[in-house]
């Protein structure tokens, strides 16, 4: 894949998301697969891992930025909005790091 113009070599930023969804796992799958079109567009976006426990119905994200402001933005964004809207209370988690091996 090429990169950008002064996109780093490396991604340097990370989002994690964990949730337990209100709906069946199903459910849940078709509404994530509607958010990738907030997310796939917005600058520095570089990958995502998805992850989900179909015996308890808990599903979670990694992504990968080129920074962590990058990564903070996509925090606030209203993807993550409607992800904790739609999440149990109190089983929604997000966090936003360096990514450790990044130089």
């Amino acid at each position: 894949m090429q990169r950008a113009p002064g996109q780093p070599d490396t991604p340097r930023g990370m989002f994690e998301v964990w949730f337990h969804g209100r709906t069946t796992p199903r459910q849940t799958i078709l509404m994530s697969r509607l958010t990738i079109l907030f997310f796939l567009g917005l600058p520095g976006f570089r990958s995502k891992l998805w992850l989900r426990n179909n015996s308890t119905g808990e599903f979670g994200g990694i992504y990968e930025w080129d920074t962590v402001q990058d990564a903070d933005n996509y925090d606030q964004s209203f993807a993550m909005k409607l992800s904790q809207r739609r999440s149990v209370p109190g089983k929604f988690y997000t966090k936003v790091y360096p990514r450790p091996d990044a130089t």
